[in-house]
């Protein structure tokens, strides 16, 4: 078995844990997901932690999500299973970082492993392509949990992490050999304090990457961002996390943009870079 490895160092001393990325298709490299597809989601704690948080800063109240079809099953306490593992990979995050992205080739009946350091509070999204075929996700976390239910074949997956430890992320081939992409990311949360509206946050792209925060906001709510480098090419993107819509893509090459959103949920906003890494200067305000 063979396989390509990629970690994309970002968003230099902002966020211990998280993780960088590249190895998907474009538009999932920048956290696009395209409309239809339906994200596997468990209710997000308002309690991430964050370089941007200041005492005074309040969480934001907790969306009703589902997982597929109905509501979010109970976690459940079951052995990890191990298998026909083939191989495990241990996730090393670099500092800073918010995405890593690994390219992989299961055998028939196989399981590849991705062991991950998260600590409570922080949000983990999991991104499997191609989304549909013989491939699928299983996530534990080292103490048994569940965070997919039995018998689920879900090949996306976003929750906040309610435990400090080790999470196995299993590729798991439910049928023939199957090569695959798979995308871990955990993003910066933007927290605002009591009476503030806008925020600048300074920030590192690596080359050829993405960093990403996480803002959850309100219907009819209007979204300023401007991001600014000294002289690099930059875009922003944002994409609906709970309707999985990509409202902004980076091939738009926007850079100062305005729009009115469309539901009350968390926006993933992204800053991606087209060539070599760059500082950047990112302004958010929401009125």
């Amino acid at each position: 078995m063979r396989r390509r490895i990629t970690i994309i160092v970002t968003l230099a001393a902002m966020l211990a844990g998280c993780v960088s990325g590249g190895g998907l298709t474009e538009e999932q490299r920048v956290g696009t997901a395209v409309a239809g597809t339906q994200m596997a989601q468990t209710a997000v704690a308002g309690t991430v932690a964050a370089a941007m948080e200041t005492e005074e800063a309040e969480a934001p109240p907790e969306p009703a999500v589902t997982s597929g079809p109905g509501d979010v099953p109970s976690v459940t306490d079951t052995p990890i299973p191990t298998s026909a593992v083939e191989s495990t990979t241990q996730v090393s995050f670099a500092p800073g970082g918010t995405r890593a992205a690994f390219d992989g080739n299961v055998d028939a009946g196989g399981v590849d492993e991705y062991i991950v350091r998260a600590s409570e509070g922080q949000i983990l999204q999991v991104t499997l392509s191609p989304p549909s075929g013989s491939v699928y996700l299983d996530i534990r976390g080292a103490d048994g949990s569940n965070l997919i239910p039995d018998g689920a074949q879900w090949t996306s997956f976003w929750s906040s992490l309610s435990t400090t430890q080790d999470y196995h992320i299993k590729v798991i081939s439910g049928g023939a050999a199957q090569a695959y992409s798979i995308n871990i990311t955990i993003p910066a949360m933007i927290y605002f304090a009591t009476g503030e509206s806008d925020k600048t946050i300074n920030g590192h792209v690596g080359e050829n990457a993405v960093v990403d925060y996480l803002l959850y906001a309100a219907t009819g709510q209007e979204l300023h961002l401007t991001v600014t480098t000294p002289g690099v090419q930059v875009a922003l993107s944002l994409t609906g996390m709970n309707d999985g819509q990509p409202y902004l893509r980076y091939v738009a090459e926007e850079t100062d943009w305005t729009f009115t959103l469309p539901a009350t949920q968390y926006y993933k906003i992204s800053v991606v870079t087209i060539g070599p890494a760059t500082d950047f200067t990112l302004y958010i305000e929401v009125e």
